[in-house]
């Protein structure tokens, strides 16, 4: 009786660890994907610093960035500059 208690709790446990993992890799990837929006307005900045960049247009490229869509598989690629 107690080997099927504790084995239940340790199902239990295992369950929660593994939803935990979820959430974690859930909120890694937000958390990369909005890091991505602030580098790539951050090099704009840049930009626009340097003179590569006319300042007119940093607010159309600012807004093009903040409303843009990832796809899935674009949520892991390295931000460029």
């Amino acid at each position: 009786v107690e080997l099927e208690r504790r084995a239940a709790k340790s199902d239990a446990a295992s369950r929660k660890v593994e939803d935990l993992q979820l959430t974690l890799d859930t909120l890694e990837r937000e958390r990369d994907f909005y890091f991505k929006k602030l580098r790539q307005i951050e090099v704009l900045c840049l930009q626009v610093q340097d003179g590569r960049e006319p300042l007119r247009g940093i607010v159309d490229n600012t807004l093009h960035i903040l409303y843009a869509t990832q796809r899935p598989e674009e949520l892991y690629q390295p931000v460029r500059d």
